[in-house]
């Protein structure tokens, strides 16, 4: 099964965090309704640190917000 992040990222969406919270820039230029982004923003961020994991990167060698930059790239 696709994660979302993936889904995302496969759309042309941007993500990125502010302030501890998840911000999504739509390929399309519309906003991502605020309902959907606090019922999926755990799940992104998880997502993420899941990856990190897996590539046995430590918080001290890549913060969240560098990881999803180069992500999106």
């Amino acid at each position: 099964m696709q994660q979302l992040i993936d889904k995302l990222v496969q759309r042309g969406d941007k993500l990125s965090i502010v302030s501890g919270s998840l911000v999504v820039k739509s390929a399309s230029g519309r906003e991502a309704p605020s309902k959907w982004l606090e019922d999926n923003q755990a799940q992104i961020i998880l997502q993420q640190a899941q990856r990190e994991e897996a590539l046995k990167k430590s918080p001290q060698d890549q913060t969240v917000d560098e990881w999803l930059y180069s992500y999106c790239k």
